[in-house]
């Protein structure tokens, strides 16, 4: 069998493992693989290279690549970089046609080449996620280019996050009115923020609040900001820093199904978890991510409260385990639970696998799959870095994936996270052995 007997499906699954610049050079063999390399879904989710973090000749080799694909190919799933790199786009409008899904854009300077990079990658089509690094000195810029952010019609995702200048938290004032498009809003200000309410966050809220489902407004205590939030009819996931305004709001919420707690310096770790007990959401919160960048939360504290999340599927945890917490996860405590994210506290990502209080939580819990904790925020691209520091055949193969996999002792099967990995079992464990019966 040669390469052109396979059926399109086929031949589509196969060459999605090519590098872009090879599906394109592959193009000009014969008219089916020109048609076939150029097909919609073999570049709807496909990333080019950040050029924000390519230098020299990489960079220049990157940018001929993306010549390339805005000039032949319909769409592409992402690019990412600083906004000088993509001045070119603004002269290719009359000659391109290909669909951009997300952009992410670093923010330093010349807030009029930022606004026709924006307007030009909405003209033509399909923008649906926008993520923002703006760090401008003058207010009258950062107005300017919210201004345009605010207007561009049928985004689905927004993150915008900020630098260090106190002039960024002058607001916009626009006279236009926008449809609501905005699920999710991930929004964050820089560590100068002097206080007082964002004036383009409570924008973005009132504006969109007949559509927004995930929202993460970081450290906000303002009122404003939570009567926004209390007015949001399909809001379902919500991220934010455990301060009293916001463990009242979760109090009132019954709606919520995920809910991502960081930051707990000021508030207790068993407090969190109270005013989430005592929440009407309780009893459909699904997925519980609970991180800390300053200090570790009490583990401890958490068994005695999972009953209470009775279809809790996924948990999320930046803490090295202890034996104790191990132990107390078991499918009574945690029925639902499939989903596990912890920190790794070896160097060797396959030696902590193999560890006992490891190999006895995966046994005992025979439908859970484990992964190594990550920031919410990381990207999958530099998934492991700082993490794995083992250089043995199963770290390299891990980290040479580019993104995290999840571990477990059953085989693969259809209800199974993606990249889902089976891990060998030892016969030192000291669990009963996993009814197989019970493995999906």
């Amino acid at each position: 069998m040669d390469l052109l007997s396979l059926p399109d499906d086929a031949l589509l699954a196969v060459l999605a493992f090519l590098p872009s610049r090879e599906i394109l050079s592959l193009r000009v063999l014969c008219r089916r693989l020109r048609d076939i390399c150029l097909h919609p879904d073999l570049w709807r989710r496909r990333a080019l290279r950040d050029l924000d973090v390519l230098g020299g000749n990489d960079f220049e080799l990157e940018v001929g690549l993306l010549r390339a694909v805005l000039r032949l190919v319909p769409c592409i799933g992402r690019l990412a970089g600083r906004v000088e790199d993509f001045a070119f786009m603004v002269s290719m409008v009359p000659t391109t046609s290909c669909v951009i899904a997300e952009l992410a854009l670093s923010i330093y300077e010349d807030e009029a080449l930022t606004t026709k990079i924006l307007l030009t990658v909405h003209s033509l089509g399909g923008l649906k996620t926008l993520d923002v690094y703006l760090d401008l000195d003058l207010s009258t810029a950062c107005t300017e280019v919210l201004n345009t952010i605010c207007s561009l019609e049928g985004l689905r995702e927004l993150k915008i996050c900020f630098g260090d200048s106190v002039a960024l938290l002058v607001g916009p004032c626009l006279g236009l009115e926008v449809e609501p498009s905005l699920t999710k809003l991930w929004y964050t200000l820089g560590w100068r923020r002097t206080g007082g309410a964002d004036c383009f966050l409570v924008l973005l809220l009132e504006t969109h609040a007949a559509t927004l489902e995930e929202v993460d407004v970081g450290d906000f205590t303002e009122q404003v900001v939570w009567s926004l939030l209390r007015t949001l009819p399909k809001l379902r996931s919500l991220a934010c820093s455990p301060s009293p305004v916001a463990l009242d709001f979760v109090r009132q919420s019954s709606q919520l199904r995920s809910l991502s707690f960081y930051e707990f310096s000021e508030q207790p770790f068993s407090a969190a978890l109270q005013a989430l007990t005592e929440s009407r959401s309780a009893s459909l919160l699904e997925a519980l991510d609970l991180s800390s960048w300053r200090r570790d939360p009490d583990l401890m504290a958490l068994p005695a409260f999972l009953p209470h999340f009775p279809v809790l599927r996924e948990l999320s945890l930046d803490a090295a385990p202890t034996d104790d917490f191990l132990r107390a996860l078991t499918p009574t405590s945690a029925p639902r639970l499939t989903r596990l994210s912890l920190r790794c506290e070896k160097t060797c990502l396959h030696a902590w696998l193999h560890d006992i209080p490891i190999q006895d939580l995966l046994q005992r819990n025979p439908r859970l799959h484990l992964q190594v904790w990550k920031y919410r925020s990381c990207n999958e691209e530099y998934a492991y870095e700082g993490v794995i520091k083992c250089d043995c055949c199963f770290c390299e193969k891990e980290k040479s994936r580019g993104r995290r996999s999840w571990f477990s002792l059953h085989r693969r099967t259809a209800g199974c996270p993606p990249g889902c990995l089976q891990v060998a079992q030892l016969s030192c464990s000291s669990a009963p052995p996993a009814d197989s019966s019970n493995l999906e």
